[in-house]
């Protein structure tokens, strides 16, 4: 079940799901992935690097299932970071 808040930024802010680094942002897609989620949206307080978010995606994705990493997508829109698991179909 994905996570569906609100656009605006308090909603992220207080529902915790703002996140300062690329470190944090890791921590939070990895506990949400393991959860069960397949939709992960988060928000970054500053600009990060893509290269970077690409690589913690990467990480959070192979410490749930690694074979997560054939079917996940990763898309940003402005500070918003989406992250799709899909397991793959057998």
């Amino acid at each position: 079940m994905p996570i569906r808040i609100g656009i605006g930024l308090s909603n992220y802010v207080q529902n915790n799901l703002e996140v300062a680094s690329i470190s944090e942002y890791k921590t939070k897609a990895e506990t949400e992935l393991k959860k069960g989620e397949t939709s992960v949206i988060l928000r970054f307080a500053s600009p990060v690097n893509s290269d970077e978010l690409m690589t913690a995606a990467g990480e959070a994705l192979a410490a749930v299932d690694e074979s997560l990493l054939n079917t996940a997508q990763l898309a940003t829109l402005g500070s918003y970071a989406i992250l799709e698991s899909k397991p793959e179909q057998k």
